[in-house]
């Protein structure tokens, strides 16, 4: 019989392999769906960014079972994924599972890659053994497969070792329910062999559906409405069709059509390297800014698993928000000596990141416009004019600004309206706008999850537009600044 000390390498190995192969999803999903140009694909970009949302939760979740078991996260030149990736399932390819996973433009070779990653176990059949070499070796025909393979190992450790000797792990390292997350789904602190189970089913189902079915599990453990899985989001874009409830998982979706137009993208580079870019010193230069950004924001998320939680919101909230722009400048510029108009393309390498603990917990800094329902009604502005007054309780917060909207104060050649135009009326008011700043990322952490916000935030959210993607959350536009300069004066 293995020993625990073996049993829990093999875990930790293992899912360290599934943390490179979240990882792996990434950057693929997000090219794609930045390179799209055009509202013509509204749907298949919605679609294209929940998943990627998710894929960002099931590599937190990974992160909290290896936490769990008392390995250590760890992001790094030999385990971040470069690109085109071949992937081998169980130490060989099979005939219909032979596919690189590339960066490359929205298209119908990217949705048919997408669709091979997230393909159902149910749907694989006994195809004859084709070998090949591969970058990444998966122990299971399918993701959802090799991840039931953890399930057993953990099943098999606690039958053996008593689940306080399988799950050692310090839970406080871990991402929990309180997080400010506003993707489908919640994470899962991993303390015992069920909440395991939970994590990696969710996992399963957001990937392929429950058994039988096009659904996941999010209303089963979450307060939310089930969503459609991964694999059914893509094949609804390939066939151009919204899946009905009452459609069978094998056959294609049969309800209302939308449109997909793979022409109106950013003809960006597949499958780029920085030597693509030497002879465009600007590209470079994005791509270097963009590979710096990713690489810090990982080693950012293992830090943050590794004793120093807080740093997670400074990783995501400044980290993977910060990529979008740079990509999609990017996508702006030619390469020159390229046939065809090919535009550039982060390229996702690792950069050795250089930063400071006492770096990574700088002031968070950000602006946040919530969408108002329907103007300002008085009861609304009463709460917002007292707002500002209680959260200055807050020891962490050093600036909180509620600011309503007001008409343009100059005119002509810029001069000033005299006298100075009336306060936009309440009833035209279309958003609430919040600039604020904290101490650190612990500050910002106990803001969102305090009483103060949440009370506000539960009072009022009848009077704001609610986010799609959480009926508990208004609908808000959010950016997270770096200050460089500037000052405050009194008046």
């Amino acid at each position: 019989m293995k020993n625990l000390t073996i049993r829990r390498k093999e875990l930790v190995d293992n899912l360290h392999k599934a943390l490179e192969l979240e990882l792996s999803t990434i950057p693929p999903y997000l090219t794609a769906l930045l390179s799209i140009n055009s509202k013509k694909n509204n749907t298949p970009a919605t679609l294209i960014h929940s998943v990627a949302m998710e894929e960002m939760l099931h590599m937190l979740l990974v992160c909290n079972l290896i936490v769990s078991v008392g390995g250590k996260v760890n992001f790094n030149k030999s385990n971040v994924p470069t690109y085109p990736l071949s992937l081998e399932f169980e130490g060989k390819r099979f005939e219909d599972r032979e596919f690189d996973i590339n960066l490359e433009r929205f298209s119908e070779s990217a949705i048919d890659t997408f669709l091979k990653i997230e393909m159902p176990t149910k749907f694989i059949g006994h195809q004859k053994n084709v070998y090949k070499s591969a970058e990444m070796d998966i122990p299971g025909i399918t993701i959802g497969a090799f991840y039931e393979k953890i399930k057993q190992q953990l099943d098999d450790a606690c039958e053996h070792y008593s689940e306080a000797e399988v799950f050692i792990g310090n839970p406080e390292c871990q991402l929990g329910e309180n997080f400010y997350w506003k993707g489908e789904g919640e994470p899962i602190k991993v303390i015992d062999l069920c909440s395991s189970h939970q994590a990696i089913e969710l996992i399963i189902t957001q990937g392929e559906g429950c058994s039988n079915s096009i659904f996941d599990i999010d209303a089963q453990y979450f307060n939310q409405r089930s969503e459609i899985a991964h694999y059914f989001k893509f094949n609804e874009i390939k066939y151009h069709r919204t899946y009905q409830a009452t459609d069978i998982p094998s056959q294609p979706p049969t309800g209302e059509e939308f449109a997909v137009d793979y022409h109106a993208v950013y003809p960006i580079i597949k499958n780029p390297s920085s030597n693509d870019y030497q002879t465009c010193p600007e590209l470079a230069r994005l791509n270097k800014q963009f590979n710096s950004n990713y690489s810090l924001m990982l080693y950012q998320i293992s830090e943050a698993f590794n004793g120093s939680p807080n740093v997670l919101y400074t990783a995501i909230n400044n980290g993977m928000r910060g990529l979008t722009p740079l990509a999609l400048e990017m996508m702006q510029l030619s390469i020159p000596g390229h046939q065809g108009d090919l535009r550039g393309t982060p390229t996702f390498e690792w950069v050795e990141p250089k930063m400071s603990l006492q770096q990574q917990n700088k002031e968070i800094s950000l602006i946040s416009k919530w969408q108002l329902r329907d103007g300002c009604p008085p009861e609304l502005f009463h709460e917002l004019n007292n707002l500002a007054d209680t959260v200055k309780a807050e020891p962490g917060t050093l600036m909180y600004l509620v600011n309503l909207q007001s008409a343009a104060p100059l005119g002509k050649n810029n001069q000033p309206i005299k006298p100075q135009p009336a306060e936009l009326p309440l009833a035209k008011q279309t958003e609430v706008v919040f600039i604020e700043r904290y101490k650190d990322s612990q500050a910002f952490s106990d803001h969102v999850n305090g009483k103060i916000f949440n009370d506000f935030k539960n009072r009022t959210l009848q009077y704001f537009k609610v986010d799609p993607n959480n009926n508990t959350w208004p609908l808000t536009q959010t950016e997270f600044l770096t200050p460089r300069s500037g000052f405050i004066k009194d008046s």
